[in-house]
């Protein structure tokens, strides 16, 4: 009867068997069941039945079998070499790192795609023997509890281990997945005694293979990262960094298509004043990718990133700032308030001075015999206040004024200017709103001017007067602010929430035209409006606080109507893609659950890994967590780049 032959499968099953007890002979003459993984299993469970305790390993046992495995060499341009054990505890920690990710892909927490990457990026690793060799031994040790459970140790139980196993396992396709079911349940047995055996042996080697491997992983780690393949910029190139300009052309030059949304928001956060980059999520706005960052981000270090886009967007804001009010060095409403009212009062000063110079020029031309008819304006003043049913209200001591007009007696021009300053304290102060109305009318008839008969020569003066009177009246009435400012109504603190952030648009829009001139009051409007904005982002003026988008974008939404009279074209366009950027950073996919915490998500995903590290810790001496955190270190800083790249996922891949 011929010897069977073993195909390369059955060498690869054998040769596992080697690296747990390499002295031990599998017979050559093994039945044949016509199945290679069969027979590879069998023969594996028939060499292991017989030894009930398998062989204690040295270091030298563990890497003896790499020349009898041609399968961990098939690489043909293999990377540099840091030295065996650095490759050898960077595969260990990849090994185990690749069954937590099955474990996260099975809770939802991971995709095909993230199996795909981590692939990828180990590549180099995975083309050295001792990187493969850490690799086997790494994922062995993530199953290790496996062996715990009952009935783990019978032909059925592995076996049904093992396809449960084989269906945690990562995968890039549904294919892939059939695949590692059925090799599994095929394997389980097989690799039930294999775990089991290289446990315990690893048990005793580990402390050399921790001391050699630990202080070398960090080197392993940063020199095989790379920043990966490039994106692109869509929108305006000509108008991008030369970073992003120089990832674009290398990205198309590899034949790379550009998504032209996702380039838009690229470019739209490096026009800021202060530049923002974007990391994948927030570029191409997918909430899976999204999630992904913000549950992961603790593990890849992408919290510190999002701090320094946090930072980004109050700088910017300050930036603004500084843009709209280059002479503004006021630093609260109160200030503000204090400015505007000051520049009023500053308006307002030459108009009255005009208007009473006009006043004393109709007195003087009088001969210093006031030439207003006292009686006349009397009467009309009694008729206005009838019309208007304010006849109730008039104020006593103006009362007294009207009776004594009406009987004939004569008006100087210091009872003018006297009743004029009277009125308009009544109109100011007194607290009915009725009195304050009353006053108003008869304050207008008496602008009117009434002139004595025989005085018609003085006319000219009179309309010259009246008509500036009548001028200042109705731009106080028509500007709010001017009228609070001037009479003093409503104080400093409460000016800027009152006319400027809470004013109604038209009202602001007259302020512009009557502080037109004033540069520095001009100013402080626009940057009483930036404050606002900073304010309602949970940014004080110190620049402490995260900035809060939702808040941010709300109070830009109701401020919008009112800023093209505030701010400039330039600092309005920024301000509303400071809103967009802000957006695409901060705001959280509808339907996805985000770990806003830190400690949740994350935690589940981590939980398994753990489980299985400490559980493997226990029968490695300790190797399993150095290994783990090796790969940690490796895969952190690749994801790190690839995520936060000029221009991520900006790119389809070339076909």
């Amino acid at each position: 009867m011929s010897e069977p032959t073993r195909n390369s499968d059955d060498e690869a099953a054998l040769n596992a068997i080697r690296l747990v007890a390499p002295s031990a002979s599998v017979p050559s003459n093994t039945k044949s069941t016509g199945n290679s993984d069969d027979d590879a299993a069998s023969a594996a469970i028939s060499f292991l039945s017989e030894k009930s305790k398998p062989k204690k390993l040295t270091k030298q046992d563990l890497l003896s079998p790499m020349e009898s495995m041609p399968w961990l060499g098939q690489s043909v341009d293999q990377p540099k070499s840091t030295g065996g054990l650095e490759e050898l505890g960077a595969g260990t920690g990849r090994g185990m790192y690749m069954a937590g990710l099955g474990v996260g892909q099975t809770l939802g927490l991971a995709s095909k795609e993230d199996v795909k990457e981590a692939r990828k990026s180990s590549e180099g690793l995975m083309d050295t023997r001792m990187g493969r060799l850490g690799n086997l031994i790494g994922g062995g040790a993530a199953y290790a509890p496996l062996t715990f459970i009952p009935g783990a140790n019978t032909a059925l139980g592995s076996a049904l281990i093992g396809g449960g196993a084989g269906a945690i396992a990562p995968s890039e396709s549904n294919e892939e997945l059939g695949k590692n079911i059925l090799g599994g349940a095929i394997g389980g047995p097989l690799f039930n005694k294999i775990g089991s055996a290289a446990g315990a042996g690893l048990s005793q080697v580990a402390p050399s293979l921790r001391e050699g491997a630990a202080g070398s992983l960090n080197n392993w780690a940063s020199g095989s990262q790379s920043m990966g393949a490039a994106s692109s910029v869509g929108a305006d190139i000509s108008q991008a960094s030369p970073e992003l300009k120089h990832s674009y052309a290398q990205a198309v030059a590899e034949g790379k298509t550009p998504k032209q949304d996702v380039i838009a928001r690229h470019v739209e956060a490096d026009s800021l004043p202060v530049p923002i980059r974007l990391t994948e999520g927030q570029a191409t706005q997918d909430p899976d990718t999204i999630s992904r960052e913000m549950n992961h981000r603790g593990a890849t270090g992408l919290s510190q990133f999002h701090n320094q886009q946090d930072a980004a967007l109050t700088a910017n804001i300050q930036h603004l700032r500084e843009s709209v009010g280059p002479d503004v060095f006021t630093t609260n409403p109160t200030e503000h308030g204090d400015t505007l009212i000051q520049a009023y009062k500053d308006r307002d000063t030459p108009i009255v001075d005009d208007i009473n110079d006009k006043y004393q020029a109709l007195n003087d031309a009088a001969g210093g015999d006031f030439p207003v008819d006292g009686q006349t304006f009397a009467v009309n003043a009694r008729a206005a206040l009838k019309k208007s049913l304010k006849s109730g209200f008039v104020p006593a001591g103006i009362e007294s004024d009207l009776k004594a007009f009406e009987s004939g007696e004569p008006m100087s021009f210091e009872q003018f200017e006297a009743m004029r300053s009277n009125l308009a304290s009544e109109m100011r102060d007194n607290p009915t709103g009725n009195a304050r109305a009353a006053a108003k009318i008869i304050r207008q008839q008496l602008e009117e001017v009434p002139l004595k008969g025989g005085a018609a020569e003085l006319k000219p003066l009179a309309d010259s007067a009246r008509s500036a009177a009548k001028e200042r009246f109705s731009a106080l009435e028509a500007d709010p602010a001017y009228k609070a400012a001037v009479e003093g109504t409503v104080p400093p603190d409460k000016f800027i929430p009152k006319f400027v952030t809470g004013g109604d648009r038209d009202n602001i829009a007259i302020m512009r035209q009557h502080l037109d001139g004033n540069d520095r009051a001009l100013q402080t409007m626009g940057v009483a409006a930036v404050d606002d904005l900073r304010a309602a982002a949970g940014v004080d003026a110190q620049g402490n606080g995260a900035f809060n988008q939702a808040r941010f974008n709300k109070r830009l939404k109701i401020q919008s109507a009112k800023l093209p009279h505030l701010i400039p074209g330039e600092q309005r366009q920024q301000l509303e893609t400071l809103g967009n950027v802000s957006r695409y950073i901060k705001a959280q996919p509808v339907g996805n659950v985000v770990n806003n915490s830190g400690t949740l998500s994350g935690a589940i995903a981590e939980g398994a890994v753990n489980l299985a590290t400490n559980v493997a810790d226990i029968k490695t001496g300790g190797m399993a967590s150095v290994a783990r955190k090796g790969w940690s270190m490796l895969n952190k800083g690749k994801e790190l780049k690839e995520t936060t790249k000029p221009l991520a996922g900006g790119f389809k891949e070339s076909q």
